[in-house]
């Protein structure tokens, strides 16, 4: 992990599809086919910044597959949610259940050699 990069934290189905019907990769990269740079949660991927933030969005399904993924922090647009980042595309990294994600992200945030929690910067035109 360097400076440029962040983890998210999000979930999907057991099937690995989010709420708008994206199948999300195992690993490797995925990307919005309908990026929009706006602060709404549709027209892009969204997730909480390092996991931590409202839980709002994340599934309580037994059967949720919780996914961490790396993203560029150039990349990340704030949203109205605390926690709550939106993107155009990610590398996933972790698959797995509620508590091997949450691991996942402790372990990199308690390497030496991982990055501070970056704050990405808010957009400043009106959306």
């Amino acid at each position: 992990m360097n400076l440029d990069k962040a983890l998210v934290l999000r979930t999907c189905a057991n099937n690995m599809a989010d709420h708008c019907g994206l199948i999300w990769p195992a690993s490797g990269t995925v990307e919005s086919k309908y990026w929009q740079s706006t602060r709404r949660h549709e027209n892009g991927l969204v997730g909480l910044l390092w996991g931590a933030g409202t839980s709002a969005f994340l599934s309580v399904h037994a059967d949720a597959r919780w996914i961490v993924c790396e993203v560029a922090v150039a990349d990340i647009i704030s949203l109205e949610e605390p926690g709550m980042v939106k993107f155009p595309r990610a590398e996933v990294v972790h698959v797995g259940d509620r508590i091997s994600a949450s691991h996942f992200i402790s372990a990199r945030q308690a390497d030496p050699a991982s990055t501070p929690t970056p704050t990405p910067t808010p957009m400043t035109a009106a959306t």
